[in-house]
């Protein structure tokens, strides 16, 4: 299976995170595409990396100084060149218990998204999409979380293009690469699959810590994450609490220390 996660210099941390959980828990034959979106050292990328995949591709991401970094790396997880269905990851995802890559055989991430919850900054945008895919405004898609399976025959170099040219608009409102290509997989199969939520993520909103904690650790959640907002507000009781953690998971040595140094 191939999987794309795109990065900056910043990430470098939890992407190192994510390689260490990949080697020690997943299993399947797999491809990684890392698309670094700045001009850090691509050397020195792919030499930290590189233990800890069985085959590893670590290239510059699509270039447009008109786009945001978010917007790139949007771009690019939409148009990875290959024809079968891939997984994509954020930078802050890591594996938490043995995963094989068959779970992810399924398009999307299996938690369905009613209209009527769409986020308001996403509503100019969705309102585009329907307009462009003239899908059934009352169709669901997907939530817009990561791991995110795209299947690459939904995806037209029209629809490429017309995602592209949003993030050109004078008038440009926030984007959704997930949001776009669940109604291009509606457009193609009249609706959406649905199946088990199998990731959660720690970040820092109204939802208190021992909460998230209790479900970014329960034993079903196979992919986890931290939100660098949760990294920048997290008191030090949280932080040993996420360290400890890391360290049961066999996921903890001197550079994911680096994570939590402010």
């Amino acid at each position: 299976m191939h999987i794309v996660t795109p990065v900056c210099e910043r990430d470098l941390v939890q992407m190192y995170l994510q390689a260490r959980s990949f080697a020690e828990f997943v299993t399947g034959s797999h491809t990684q595409w890392i698309y670094v979106m700045d001009d850090s050292d691509l050397e020195r990328w792919l030499t930290l990396l590189n233990p800890y995949y069985d085959d590893l591709h670590v290239r510059r991401g699509y270039e447009n100084n008109c786009m945001h970094g978010y917007e790139r790396q949007q771009f690019t997880k939409l148009s990875l060149p290959v024809s079968e269905p891939y997984l994509t990851l954020d930078c802050k995802n890591f594996f938490t218990r043995a995963t094989d890559l068959s779970e992810y055989e399924l398009p999307g991430n299996g938690l369905p998204k009613d209209p009527q919850t769409t986020q308001p900054i996403f509503s100019v945008f969705r309102e585009r999409v329907l307009d462009y895919t003239g899908v059934d405004p009352n169709s669901r898609y997907w939530a817009i979380e990561t791991p995110f399976v795209i299947d690459p025959s939904c995806i037209t170099p029209a629809d490429l293009e017309w995602f592209r040219n949003q993030c050109f608009k004078p008038d440009r409102q926030e984007v959704s690469e997930f949001l776009f290509y669940g109604h291009l997989y509606v457009r193609e199969h009249g609706e959406i699959t649905v199946g088990k939520k199998y990731h959660s993520l720690l970040w820092h909103c109204d939802v208190d810590f021992e909460t998230q904690f209790e479900w970014a650790t329960d034993p079903h959640i196979a992919v986890s994450g931290f939100h660098r907002g949760f990294l920048e507000h997290a008191d030090q009781t949280e932080i040993d609490r996420c360290r400890e953690w890391l360290c049961n998971l066999n996921l903890m040595d001197d550079t994911v220390k680096g994570l939590f140094n402010r």
